[in-house]
């Protein structure tokens, strides 16, 4: 047996320091995307928007996503919401001898949007002018997902 709500339970949130869920709003993307060493963002895939129920609630973003490079030195990975930069991470990657696997940036990022319609996207640089591949499809075709959760404060 299942429950349905569209609403907050209780109606004035969750009492005491906790939260919930109040929703979860998803999209995937099988595109692959090579990204070379300009030192300029790229756009990558999928990107994922999100209508607060409550301007005060707070978004947990999470993304799945396959990432292969070989000698790109600096990679600098940014979450965006709208042209808001909420989270800039990076690595480096310097082996021009064989291919290296990197997990996705962002898992977990709280963000507090207010009240509206919200975009989230992923963008992508590196440093130097050689392979890098986010939502790599080298063995069979890979799907990477993005994931909002709308969560009570």
């Amino acid at each position: 047996m299942a429950i349905f709500t569209n609403k907050v339970f209780p109606s004035g949130g969750e009492a005491g320091s906790g939260g919930g869920i109040i929703q979860v709003v998803t999209n995937s993307s099988t595109t692959q995307t090579q990204v070379n060493g300009t030192g300029t963002w790229t756009d990558v895939s999928p990107t994922c928007s999100i209508t607060m129920h409550e301007s005060g609630n707070k978004v947990l973003v999470f993304l799945s996503a396959g990432i292969g490079m070989e000698w790109v030195g600096t990679t600098s990975f940014r979450l965006l919401r709208g042209s808001t930069t909420v989270q800039t991470t990076g690595g480096y990657c310097w082996n021009n001898t064989r291919w290296q696997y990197a997990p996705p940036p962002f898992q977990g990022v709280l963000d507090a949007p207010g009240s509206g319609t919200h975009t989230y996207k992923v963008q992508i640089k590196t440093s130097r002018n050689s392979q890098m591949y986010y939502n790599w499809n080298i063995a069979e075709s890979q799907t990477a997902h993005m994931t909002l959760m709308e969560v009570s404060s």
